[in-house]
Formats: structure tokens, sequence, C-alpha cells
């Protein structure tokens, strides 16, 4: 098992490095974007999103979680899942096609027909990914896909500013979707030597799993997005702009640092469901233990930091998104720790539980934001936020009913995290109230203040109050070789170049 803990870390490393590469490239395309475009312009773009993404979902089979689940494998699997992925998607294209003058009189956006037509086709270009690609992931073997991952975002990046400085308008993201698409789906035949054939041998096998995959994704899917097309109900097409736009940043610490390193973790509970299944409970606690350390300071500052963040990223005509930002750090708690209870459960093949999951969540989050949708998009955030937060605690409930994870000990773990955030705000507070300087300046102060404060605070609580708890010594061990290694390459740079 520490070969396993050794190939789950290097997987996360890589995974993470892959989105950070990617989120990198995509902040400074939203600082650009951000000024070049207005916030009708992303509200289009949110709405066509939206609506591809998902026809995307239901023509997703769940062909990656059932071959990374399934032990014994065997091309036909492969060949199946691929031949599903694509008789789904292309026809989901053609009922997009048929569907996007409709999307577009509802709006009275007439651009969004053309928009969607084109959007549509990435349906079939990612239909036609190399299944090869998820035999990697079940390895745990991410060096590939990373390498593949960065030129994809290199070269998306490359068309979306060529285009966006040509012509300003929302065509440049739906064009460098597309190339993004394209790049990603052609690469994976180069970097794996599968090839895949039309074949529908196991389609009952794989229906008896992804039936309820293809349900959850569904749900999850509309679960997460619905909020954005209230807001078009409620609002107008700016608003939506707005909120979208916002929601994205709130979601970038959950898609980037969060689910790179829970998406190994797939793998690991499974393996571990097989070979030591009284170990899960643990590696589930300290797996939500360190998603609780990264995410819950993000939670903290962005709730009581959003308009330096706005300022900085997107500009002054998005300074009434201020309060928008701030209500929905509470999603990004909430997305977090979803990705992880999803990823248990579907190792252990509870698919119709996290369907249920979602199909509950979903019902509240409707049901709520229909009626008392809020007099502003504020306190429509904040209604979303806050029902985000119930929602992952229900989850959280269950899992521990399955698992007995023990309430008091979690709580009794998390007291250096709630103390460090503490301790952060209060620091930064000093350093906010004497900062009179634009905005860039600001964030970094408060940034280079608040997040050492959290880590020397929660990491000192740790050491002195913890230094015998089991799960505290089990992330220390597999901590503690990773910063001796970093140490290590730092003296050798210093001594190269002092």
């Amino acid at each position: 098992m520490t070969s396993l803990a050794h190939r789950v870390l290097s997987s996360s490393a890589n995974m993470l490095i892959i989105r950070l590469t990617q989120r990198s490239l995509g902040l400074i395309s939203t600082l650009v974007l951000a000024r070049l475009l207005t916030p009708a312009d992303f509200g289009l773009v949110a709405i066509v999103a939206i609506v591809v993404q998902f026809f995307d979902i239901v023509a997703t089979s769940g062909s990656t979680q059932y071959i990374i689940q399934k032990a014994d494998l065997h091309d036909d699997d492969l060949n199946t899942a691929w031949t599903i992925d694509l008789l789904m998607k292309g026809g989901l294209q053609l009922i997009l096609i048929a569907a996007a003058p409709t999307v577009a009189d509802y709006y009275d956006k007439p651009e969004l027909q053309m928009a969607l037509w084109i959007a549509s086709c990435s349906l079939p270009i990612s239909a036609l990914l190399n299944p090869g690609l998820t035999l990697l992931k079940k390895q745990l073997d991410y060096r590939r896909i990373l390498r593949l991952s960065i030129i994809q975002k290199l070269l998306s990046f490359t068309v979306v500013m060529t285009v966006v400085l040509i012509e300003p308008s929302f065509w440049a993201l739906i064009i460098g979707d597309l190339v993004s698409s394209a790049a990603f789906t052609l690469g994976s035949y180069l970097i794996h030597q599968f090839r895949p054939r039309l074949s529908l041998s196991q389609i009952r096998t794989q229906w008896n799993f992804s039936q309820w995959m293809l349900l959850k994704s569904v749900f999850g899917y509309t679960r997460s997005h619905i909020d954005t097309l209230l807001v078009s109900r409620s609002f107008g097409v700016a608003e939506v702009g707005k909120y979208h736009m916002v929601k994205h940043l709130t979601s970038i610490p959950a898609t980037d640092i969060i689910s790179p390193a829970i998406e190994p973790l797939l793998s690991a509970f499974s393996l571990s469901k097989k070979h030591q299944p009284d170990a899960l409970p643990q590696q589930v606690r300290i797996a939500l233990l360190v998603i609780l350390f990264l995410i819950m300071p993000l939670c903290v500052f962005i709730w009581h930091y959003p308009a330096p963040i706005i300022d900085t990223l997107l500009g002054s005509q998005w300074t009434s998104a201020y309060g928008v930002l701030s209500a929905l750090s509470l999603l990004l708690f909430a997305f977090s720790l979803n990705q992880l209870f999803e990823s248990y459960c579907i190792s252990q093949g509870r698919v119709k539980q996290v369907f249920g999951y979602d199909v509950a969540s979903m019902i509240c989050v409707v049901g709520v934001l229909f009626f008392f949708p809020g007099d502003s998009l504020n306190e429509f955030a904040l209604h979303r936020g806050l029902l985000g937060a119930a929602t992952a605690l229900g989850f959280f409930l269950y899992i521990n009913h399955s698992l007995r994870l023990g309430i008091v000990r979690l709580i009794s773990l998390t007291v250096p995290i709630v103390l460090g955030c503490l301790v952060a705000v209060w620091l930064s507070a000093l350093v906010d109230s004497r900062m009179h300087t634009f905005s860039l300046v600001h964030l970094v102060y408060l940034t280079a203040v608040f997040f050492p404060a959290y880590l020397v605070t929660a990491v000192i609580l740790y050491a002195l109050f913890y230094r015998t708890n089991n799960d505290v010594r089990r992330v220390q061990a597999f901590v503690a070789p990773a910063v001796s290694h970093c140490i290590r390459g730092l003296r050798c740079w210093l001594t190269r170049h002092g």
C-alpha cells in the first residue's frame, strides 16, 4: 500500500500541474477578455456553454468510471465504451442543432442560433477521444496526459487571444473551445497506442453500470448549473454573465486544486475496497482533512476580500459583483466536499446513492431558488451558497453513517484549521486597514499576510497538540518526503547559482 500511496501522490501531483498550467493560462485569458468583452457577451457564452455541456453530459455513458472501476478489463470493454459515446454524442448533436432556434427565440438573441450550431461540433469531436487515456488513468500514469493537456491549453489560449484581439466578441471563446477539443482528441492517439473500433459486444454489461452514471451526471450537472438558468429567468443576460463569470472564478480552486488531487483517489479507493476494506474509513477521513485544510482558508479569504479579487482579475465594469463572489465562496466549500464523497461512492459501486443525492439536492436548489430568488443578484447568490453548504452537509452525514468516520474526531482535527483562519483574518485585517493602493498590490499584500499566517498557525497547532494522532501522522508521512525533496532541490539550485 506504500507503493499505492506513492502512485496516488505522484498522480495527484501530475494532475495538479495540469490544472495549474491550464488555469494560469486561463487566468491570463480572463484578465484580457474581461476588459475587452462585456458582461452581456459572457452571458451569451454562458448560455451556449450550459446548453452544449448539458447535451455532452446526456451523451456521456460513464465509460471512464466504468473502465477504472472494472477489475478485469478487455479490449471489447474499451471498444464498446467508445462506440456508445460516439453514437450518443453524434445523435445528440443533431438534436441540439434542431433545438438551437428555439433556444435563441427564448432568450430573444438571434446570434445564439449560429453559436449553438458551431459549438455543437465539440460533441462528436470529444466522442472520438482515444479510450487509451482512460487506461493511463486506471494505471495512475498521468505524465503523458500532463504533456498533452499543456499543449492543448497553449494552443487554445493562442487561438482565443488571436481572435479576440482581431475582433472582440464572444466568438473567440467558442472557437477556442473547439480548437481545445480537437487538439486533445488528436493528441490522445499520439500518446497511446490503443486504436478503438466499433463494437457493442459489452453494451449490456456496461449499461447496467452506466445507466446510473448517466442519470447521476444529468442530474448532477443540472443541479450545478440550474442556478445560472434561473438567473436568466429572474434577471437579464448581463446578470447571467456576471453570475457565470464569478461562479467560474469561485470554482477554480475546486476544479484545479481539489479535483486533480481527488481523481486518483477513485482508483485508490477501488483498490482498498478489494485488498484492505478496513482501511477505507481512515483513507476517507484523511482525504477529508486534507481538503478542509486546503479549501477552508480559500473560502474565508474569498468571503472577506471579494473587492481586490474582482478588481484585479476582471476590472472596473464588474464591481457590482462583489457580493456575488463573497456569497459563492460557500459553493467552493460544498463542491470540494461533494467531489470527495462522490469519488468514494462510485469506487464502492454506490452510483444509485450518488444519483439519489443529486436528485434530492437539485429539487432542493430548484425549489428554493425558483420561489425565493431574492430581490437582487447578491441575494440570489447568497441563497445558492447556503443551499450548497446545507446539501453537502447532508451528503457528509450519509457518508459518516456508511463509514463511521467519527464526527467528534473530525471536529477535533479541524480545530487548528478554524483557529488558523481566525488568526489569518485578524492579521490581514490589520494590513487591510492601512492599504490605500491599487487592486493588484492590495491583493498581493493580503495574500502574503493571510495564507502564511494561516499555514504557520495551523501547522504549529498540529505539531503541538496532535503529534500522536494517527491520522495526522499518516498525513505527515506522505508530506514529509515531498517537502524534503523540494528542500534538497532548492539547496542544489542555490549551490549551482550561489
